[in-house]
């Protein structure tokens, strides 16, 4: 896939992979590529693109199966063991604009075309085709690479549990001539050196959004007919002539318990604590790739050259936080190298939501020689971590941005996780007084609330002539009280007229997991508890484990 879906996707001839592989000087088992050409021949769907179809055709999974011998004859099989050690597989999905990831997976397995679903298996899953392949070439193969060309992050226990499997590049989608940058990768004439934009978690369902992911977390207004869009409008996305079915809503309840502020939030606050599995215990049995983890054909050391201002310092809301970092090839390969800094505000339980750690800046070094050095430089102003209270959460009477009394804990990382092995990687800075920063520094324009309290509520929704009575309860963080048991209000509880307006912010418990401001489990995790519980019970069959092996550079590299 070159592209992701909606308007921006790549038009025109790309360079495809095996092209790549061709102009880099690979050679590549063309009686092979020949068989998948040739099992259905032109993908549907691909021309007319994901503005034109459903999701259920457009995320379509077409894969035959290792074992069935009308596509991979024991000659078959028997020559591509002959002709190299080495097995490429490429593992792709697409999704974006109107087109959400399925729950489910729709597989294309047989030549005659028809779909199989299956229900146990979501799209951003291996589908069992794939996971046997994996173990095909795992047990026949000296050498085995799996490249990842994904829009979204993936579920890939598979890639550390299945035997065999030696690394894994995560391409995304590398557009007309990006496939070139792989085949370099691969043999080695570029070193990888990008970073992971979202967390990979072993089970999707551990997110906090899951729960209102896609249909899941979509509601109807019942009172809405003849209103745009449900007003006989023509839905111009799924390719048929089709009306729109009414007006739609999302609970955004995670509020800013998304990606690595959940997992590292919920990390902090001992959520995962109980979790168990093959892959580790903890936030390791949890979380595969943290956000911003990158592997490289070399290694790399740091060392803080200086830092200003220094350990239990005192700051205030213009101070600026300014580290330089020596970073030296250890390795024997030129590589690029990056620098990562983090920020942890003070918490107050019962206050503010804030997540357990913050990416503020981060710094990409050239390419170094083996032995070569650069100073780069991080840094962050201290008014960039200023936490949003939108209804007064610490009862100081004050609603809008706020940086609170206490410790500023600053990190140098590897990771959103893993704190950085050198002297100095983290410090402590010191706000003597809380600070309300009701106007911007730069403009001096006055922040307020612009979408909650009760004058803007009522506005939205008579504007819209819609009413609901669905009350959402958002992530707190409080040691103590989440639930055992969750009851969902069902998805078909609409709006009526005479019915409460929507409360877009509720909830003033707080949870133990995680950090951060508003979201259905949140800090104050009640919506998550049957995700989790789902995640826990997970039958065995499905489950996704956790084993060795690996090339030297480890487990998972970045293009650059």
């Amino acid at each position: 896939m070159a592209s992701g879906s909606g308007s921006a996707q790549t038009t025109g001839t790309s360079t495809t992979f095996l092209d790549a592989l061709s102009k880099a000087g690979i050679e590549y088992n063309t009686e092979l590529a020949d068989m998948y050409r040739g099992f259905l021949g032109n993908r549907p769907y691909v021309s007319s693109g994901a503005l034109n179809s459903h999701s259920s055709e457009f995320c379509r999974l077409y894969e035959p199966d290792i074992n069935d011998r009308s596509c991979y004859s024991e000659q078959l099989l028997q020559d591509a063991r002959d002709y190299s050690d080495t097995a490429i597989v490429v593992i792709s999905r697409v999704s974006g604009e109107s087109v959400d990831c399925p729950s489910q997976q729709y597989r294309v397995h047989n030549r005659d075309g028809s779909v199989d679903v299956d229900v146990t298996r979501s799209y951003l899953e291996l589908s069992q085709e794939e996971e046997r392949l994996l173990r095909y070439v795992g047990k026949n193969y000296k050498h085995v690479v799996v490249v990842v060309n994904s829009t979204n992050a993936m579920e890939l226990g598979e890639v550390e549990t299945l035997p065999g499997v030696g690394a894994c590049l995560l391409v995304g989608t590398p557009g007309e001539v990006g496939a070139n940058s792989i085949a370099s990768v691969l043999l080695g004439e570029t070193n990888p050196s990008g970073r992971t934009t979202d967390t990979y978690a072993y089970d999707l369902r551990t997110a906090a959004s899951y729960a209102n992911a896609g249909s899941m977390g979509e509601g109807i207004y019942t009172n809405s007919n003849g209103l745009y869009p449900d007003d006989g409008t023509l839905n111009p996305n799924v390719g048929t002539a089709e009306t729109y079915d009414g007006v739609r809503f999302v609970d955004y309840v995670e509020g800013i318990y998304v990606g690595y502020r959940w997992y590292e939030t919920a990390d902090a606050e001992g959520f995962w604590n109980d979790v168990s599995n093959e892959h580790g215990r903890g936030y390791d049995g949890v979380v595969q790739y943290p956000f911003g983890y990158g592997l490289s054909y070399t290694n790399f050391s740091w060392e803080v050259v200086s830092q200003q201002p220094g350990e239990n310092s005192s700051v205030g809301r213009d101070s600026t936080y300014q580290a330089t970092v020596r970073v030296t090839n250890t390795g024997g390969v030129a590589g690029k190298d990056v620098v990562e800094l983090y920020c942890t505000p003070p918490y107050y339980r019962g206050g503010i939501e804030k997540s357990a750690t913050e990416l503020v800046d981060y710094a990409k070094t050239k390419v170094l020689q083996p032995g070569e050095s650069q100073d780069v430089t991080v840094e962050f102003s201290l008014d960039d971590v200023a936490s949003y209270d939108y209804d007064d959460a610490n009862g100081n009477g004050f609603s809008g941005y706020e940086l609170e009394r206490g410790t500023y804990t600053v990190q140098l990382k590897r990771d959103a996780h893993t704190l950085a092995d050198c002297d100095n990687a983290s410090t402590d800075l010191w706000l003597p007084e809380t600070v309300l920063c009701g106007a911007d520094l730069v403009t001096g324009a006055t922040v307020q609330n612009q979408f909650t309290g009760s004058g803007a509520r009522q506005r939205v929704h008579r504007r819209l002539g819609l009413r609901c009575r669905h009350h959402l309860s958002h992530a707190r963080r409080l040691q103590g009280d989440l639930p055992k048991e969750v009851r969902q209000e069902p998805r078909d509880e609409r709006f009526h007229p005479g019915a409460q307006p929507l409360r877009l912010f509720s909830g003033r418990g707080r949870c133990p997991r995680t950090r951060g401001a508003g979201l259905a489990f949140g800090r104050h995790l009640d919506r998550l508890d049957p995700v989790l519980s789902a995640f826990r019970e997970r039958p065995a069959h499905l489950a996704r484990t956790h084993a060795g092996g690996g090339l030297q550079l480890g487990r998972v590299g970045c293009a650059p």
